[in-house]
């Protein structure tokens, strides 16, 4: 039996590239990771591992950790990555240290990278490898003699390459499973689920509902999670939204997902209700209130989180973008903060030492 590890590339305050919706760190570890996740659970001659997804395998390899630490005992770790260039390129590539040539099991990964993306230009001559020496994770592994290899799936600024990976995204992780190990899974495969917790694919999708740029939909209040797998918070629920795009899924119970302003987020229709009138909104409280019982509203100087809990953007203080964008961390992460910002109804945000901006409910953060 063989051990591996996979790692979800970039993470802790470092989002990676971004596009049609996606982000780079949640695109892995939350729409490709519990699909890889789930066949790795169905392996019997071998055995996957999953590095801690709440940080950045390259920060922690700067501080002496990371790739450093890996246990020899893994037979091979391999790194999930998105590409970013113009919206013309395409494809992906399996990376490996130009000081070994290419095994069987990189190979393997490429044609799963072929077989639904196809190759990026460059590599289409070397059977989708490319061969390099100035990434930090890739050297150290090779000076340790641990097999290494960085994979590409697709360029997340192509709008073709997603819709692909996405549509096929639970056949892709199976694939790479089975790449990875050397090993072959029973059983078939079940299309787009595309949630942090998959669930078994419908054979008929019931809500064929599409609406169209620039409709005015409400998010429903038993809406639990965006289109790419992220939860929906609280505050977006019954709030009202332009929809600024459209796409095919058939994910779920729906048909369609739509992209909506403000959130600047994937919503699939079955969470949707289409409103008259009214205007796009996330907040309709105007008015100023205190909120100094269950908030700090003074700098409490270093605070530690109750729950866990994410990092905002920095200018994200109406809590609008992405609930994870500077990282997700664990109850007991300790922060120091430097400041803090309030909502035009006077509700804090803590401005955390990195400039990321974390919730200032004494339900989840303690001052220390």
């Amino acid at each position: 039996m063989a051990k591996h590890l996979i790692v979800y590339g970039h993470g802790q305050q470092d989002p990676g590239a971004g596009g049609n919706g996606y982000e780079e760190r949640n695109f892995t570890r939350y729409t490709l990771g519990p699909h890889l996740e789930k066949y790795a659970k169905q392996l019997k001659k071998n055995s996957i591992d999953f590095y801690d997804k709440s940080l950045n395998m390259y920060y922690q390899t700067q501080a002496g950790r990371g790739a450093y630490t890996t246990s020899t005992s893994y037979a091979s770790v391999s790194e999930f990555h998105l590409d970013a260039a113009g919206s013309s390129a395409t494809g992906g590539h399996v990376i490996v240290s130009k000081s070994f040539s290419a095994d069987k099991y990189d190979l393997a990964i490429a044609q799963v990278v072929n077989k639904y993306v196809g190759w990026w230009g460059s590599v289409k001559g070397s059977k989708g490898i490319s061969y390099r020496s100035d990434l930090l994770n890739l050297n150290v592994y090779a000076r340790r003699g641990i097999s290494y290899r960085l994979i590409e799936l697709a360029f997340i600024t192509n709008k073709t390459d997603m819709q692909k990976l996405v549509k096929n995204i639970d056949a892709v992780a199976k694939e790479m499973v089975e790449a990875i190990t050397g090993e072959k899974l029973s059983g078939s495969t079940g299309g787009s689920t595309n949630t942090s917790k998959p669930s078994k694919p419908s054979t008929t999708v019931k809500n064929t509902t599409k609406y169209n740029k620039g409709d005015k939909v409400k998010v429903l209040s038993k809406a639990t999670r965006y289109q790419t797998g992220q939860p929906i918070a609280s505050f977006v629920k019954g709030s009202t939204y332009t929809v600024k795009d459209v796409k095919e899924v058939n994910q779920s119970n729906s048909k369609y997902a739509f992209l909506l302003s403000g959130i600047n987020s994937w919503v699939l229709a079955q969470d949707l209700q289409k409103v008259s009138g009214g205007s796009s909104t996330t907040n309709t409280n105007s008015g100023k209130k205190d909120y100094s019982k269950d908030y700090y509203t003074t700098n409490p100087g270093k605070v530690k989180l109750l729950k866990a809990d994410g990092l905002r953007a920095p200018n994200d203080v109406n809590w609008t973008g992405n609930s994870k964008y500077g990282g997700y961390y664990p109850a007991g992460t300790v922060f120091k903060i430097k400041g803090i910002k309030t909502t035009s109804s006077g509700l804090p945000r803590l401005i955390t030492e990195s400039g990321f901006l974390l919730t200032a409910n004494r339900k989840y953060v303690q001052k220390i």
